[in-house]
């Protein structure tokens, strides 16, 4: 068993909330991830637009 301040808990239950953790911290590196990806995706394709804008206006 293992004891902490708020009481005891089984080893088992430490590995699932270990667990569960790891798979918020790993669902919140998918989601920055995507998100930097798609800020990426935006960039580029502003700075297509503008330099095509560009290109016919001269």
């Amino acid at each position: 068993m293992y004891r902490c301040c708020t009481g005891t808990y089984s080893l088992d239950a430490v590995a699932r909330i270990g667990y569960a953790t790891f798979l918020v911290e790993g669902l919140q590196l998918i989601i920055a991830i995507l998100l930097m990806a798609l800020g990426l995706i935006i960039v580029i394709n502003s700075l297509k637009a503008y330099f095509k804008a560009q290109k016919e206006s001269a």
